[in-house]
């Protein structure tokens, strides 16, 4: 299971946190999150996991 948290409005310019946590992985994998605006795609995150975790971070 994974859960990943932003607000729900994020205005240009100004700074935001996404917190992504994976719960009981039954093999390894990676997770990827992009940001997607129109055609544009940015990669907020990558991460490769085996384990449980829990991480938040701030963007612009």
């Amino acid at each position: 299971s994974f859960i990943v948290t932003f607000p729900a409005v994020i205005e240009s310019g100004s700074e935001a946190k996404l917190c992504a946590s994976l719960l009981k992985p039954n093999e390894s994998l990676v997770m990827n999150i992009h940001l997607v605006h129109g055609d544009q795609s940015t990669l907020l995150l990558q991460e490769k996991a085996e384990e449980e975790f829990h991480r938040c971070f701030n963007f612009k």
